[in-house]
C-alpha cells in the first residue's frame, strides 16, 4: 500500500508539473502575442549586415543581394543591377557611395545602389568579409588580405596587419582617431587610419572572436563569441560586461546616442541605456530570435535574421526596459536564471553582501536535490553559477540560495 500511494503521488506530481509547464509555455506565447516588433518584410535568406546613410538603409542578404529602404525599414526595394554575386557578406555606405562585399569581389555604387560596378583593386575574385568607410578612407577585408584606399576606392594598397590567416577576418571599424579589425581570435587596433596595427586584447577572453564594434561617448563596445566587452581607455584594455546579457554570440551592435542595441544570436535583441554597462532583453513580438544584424535609423531600430526584417521604435524599448542599477545591493540577491526557458545550460547570478558560507542547490518538482552548484565560503560581491541539465528531462526545476536565515527560491524551465 505505501508503494502504491507513493507511486500515485509521483504520477500526480508528474502530471501537475507537465500541466504547469504547459501553462508556462502558453504564458510565454501570450506575451509574444502582444507584439512590439513588427515584421516589415518576408525574405528567404539571411540578413548579414545593414548600412545607413542618412535616410537610406541598405540590407546585405546572403542570397538575395541588396535591399534599400528609405522609410526607416517599413518598405524595401531591390538594388542589384550590376552586382555579379547575390551573396552579400558586408555592406557600408556614406554620401550615396555604397560598398558591398561579395563572394566574387568588392562592388561599389555611387548613386545609392541604382547601379553597381566591381572595384578593381588588382586582387582576384574572392570573398570580402568586411568593408568600412569614413569620408574618402576605405578599409576592406578579404580572404586574400586587408586593403586600404584613401580615394574612395579608385586605388588600393595592402594593409600590414600582422594577421597571418586572412580567413580569420570578421569585422571593421573606422573611428575619429582609432580603428579596429576584429578576427576569429583577436582584436587589432590602429591610431593612424590603418597604416600600423597592434594587438589590443588586454582583458579579452582567449579565442573570443570580434563580430561587431561601436563607439559611444568615451567608450568602445564590442560584440564577441563570448558576449559584450567594453573599453574606457580607447581600446587598449577591455572589461567583460555581465549585467543582464549572456556570454554568447553578439553578431550585431548599433547605437543611438547613449543607447546601444545588440543582436544576440539565438536570444533576440538586447538594449543598454548607459553606454553598454547594463543590458535587458526587448523581444516582445520578435518571432525570430536568431538575430544577426541590427541598425538604428532615426527613431527606429531595424533587426535582421533568418526569417525577415523587423522594426521597432527606439523610445518604445528605452522607456519600457527594466535596467539593472549600478548601485551595490546591501543584502542577498538572486536573479532570475538566464536564459529561461533553457536548453541544456543556464546561468544563475547572485549577490553576497559579506564573506560567508552559502549553498546554491537545484531541485526537481518532487523536492529532490539534483545538483549542488555552490557549497562553501564565497567572497562578498556578485557571482555566477552555471547549471547544466544535459542529462535531465524537460520540466520545471527550482534553485535555492541559502545562507544562515536567508533563503530564496526561484523557478526555471528546461525545454528540450
Amino acid at each position: 500500500m505505501p508503494y502504491i500511494a507513493i507511486k500515485f503521488i509521483g504520477e500526480v506530481m508528474h502530471k501537475r508539473s507537465f500541466l504547469l509547464l504547459q501553462c508556462c509555455i502558453i504564458m510565454l506565447c501570450s506575451t509574444a502575442a502582444h507584439s512590439q516588433w513588427i515584421k516589415s518584410t518576408n525574405i528567404g535568406s539571411l540578413v548579414m549586415e545593414f548600412a545607413r546613410d542618412g535616410n537610406n538603409i541598405y540590407a546585405g542578404l546572403i542570397q538575395d543581394g541588396v535591399l534599400l529602404s528609405t522609410d526607416n525599414g517599413v518598405t524595401w526595394m531591390e538594388r542589384n543591377i550590376g552586382v555579379a554575386d547575390s551573396m552579400i557578406f558586408s555592406i557600408s555606405a556614406q554620401g550615396n557611395r555604397v560598398y558591398a562585399g561579395t563572394t566574387n569581389g568588392l562592388f561599389r555604387s555611387t548613386n545609392a545602389g541604382l547601379l553597381w560596378n566591381k572595384v578593381n583593386g588588382g586582387w582576384d575574385d574572392t570573398l570580402f568579409q568586411a568593408v568600412a568607410l569614413r569620408d574618402s578612407i576605405i578599409f576592406a577585408l578579404s580572404q586574400t588580405g586587408a586593403y586600404r584606399s584613401v580615394d574612395s576606392g579608385s586605388t588600393w594598397m595592402p594593409m600590414v596587419t600582422g594577421i597571418l590567416d586572412p580567413r580569420e577576418y570578421k569585422s571593421l571599424f573606422i573611428g575619429d582617431s582609432i580603428s579596429f579589425i576584429g578576427t576569429d581570435k583577436s582584436l587589432y587596433r590602429s591610431t593612424d587610419y590603418g597604416l600600423q596595427w597592434s594587438v589590443a586584447d588586454s582583458g579579452l577572453a582567449e579565442n573570443y572572436g570580434v563580430f561587431s564594434i561601436v563607439q559611444t561617448d568615451s567608450y568602445f563596445v564590442i560584440g564577441t563569441f563570448h558576449g559584450i566587452y567594453r573599453s574606457s581607455d580607447a581600446g587598449v584594455s577591455w572589461t567583460e560586461i555581465q549585467f543582464g546579457i549572456m556570454p554568447t554570440n553578439i553578431e550585431g551592435i548599433a547605437r543611438s546616442e547613449k543607447n546601444i542595441f545588440a543582436a544576440v544570436t539565438g536570444y533576440g535583441v538586447y538594449v543598454s541605456t548607459n553606454n553598454g554597462a547594463n543590458w535587458s532583453a526587448v523581444n516582445a513580438g520578435l518571432e525570430d530570435l536568431v538575430t544577426i544584424s541590427i541598425v538604428v535609423s532615426g527613431p527606429t531600430v531595424i533587426v535582421g535574421g533568418v526569417q525577415g526584417i523587423w522594426i521597432r521604435p527606439v523610445d518604445d524599448m528605452v522607456t519600457s526596459v527594466h535596467q539593472w542599477t549600478n548601485t551595490t545591493p546591501s543584502a542577498f540577491r538572486v536573479e532570475q536564471n538566464f536564459p529561461n526557458p533553457f536548453n541544456p545550460s543556464t546561468s544563475i547570478r547572485y549577490f553576497v553582501p559579506a564573506n560567508g558560507s552559502i549553498t546554491l542547490k537545484v531541485f526537481d518538482v518532487m523536492g529532490r536535490e539534483i545538483s549542488s552548484l555552490v557549497d562553501g565560503n564565497v567572497d562578498a560581491g556578485w557571482h555566477t553559477a552555471t547549471f547544466n541539465a544535459e542529462n535531465r528531462s524537460s520540466g520545471i526545476y527550482f534553485y535555492r540560495l541559502q545562507s544562515g536565515s536567508f533563503t530564496k527560491t526561484n523557478t526555471m524551465i528546461l525545454m528540450k
